[in-house]
């Protein structure tokens, strides 16, 4: 898994700041987007990456929102490092499709998490497809000018 396109290849070495890694002009608009399109929205939150494809179990889940984390994942935290070294802008839109293990009645599976996403899948595309015009335009932002020799 790629983790930095500048870890001493041809490009070289370079720190990158992602101290915060999602694009403050398009978050911004998520939540106007939304309430436009009458999607229920949720902002805010921590999110933490962790290893996949398999599910987290009862006591990382347990130790996680004991440290203060709000979703967990499989993917976001790769992705944004590269966008950012790229100077790309960059937000997540996440699709919680499910409490954690231990912390609900369902079982936690992919089939489920798969009829999860089905069920959020039109609000979700109502929302990229809202966005579009902001996705479209190159904005003044911080994301552009992370590393500076882009």
């Amino acid at each position: 898994q790629v983790q930095s396109f500048f870890n001493g290849g041809p490009e070289g070495v370079a720190h990158t700041d992602i101290s915060d890694p999602f694009c403050p002009r398009i978050t911004g608009q998520i939540p106007h987007v939304a309430k436009e399109r009458g999607i229920a929205l949720h902002t805010g939150g921590t999110y933490v990456c962790m290893s996949g494809p398999t599910f987290e179990t009862k006591a990382e889940i347990r130790l996680l929102m004991a440290l203060g984390m709000d979703y967990v994942g499989m993917t976001l935290a790769p992705e944004c490092k590269l966008a950012r070294e790229k100077g790309m802008c960059y937000v997540p839109l996440l699709m919680p499709v499910n409490y954690g293990a231990g912390l609900g009645d369902e079982i936690i599976s992919h089939d489920n998490t798969v009829r999860m996403v089905e069920t959020m899948k039109r609000d979700f595309v109502s929302l990229l497809e809202g966005l579009l015009p902001v996705l479209e335009e190159r904005g003044d932002c911080m994301c552009s000018r992370a590393v500076s020799f882009l």
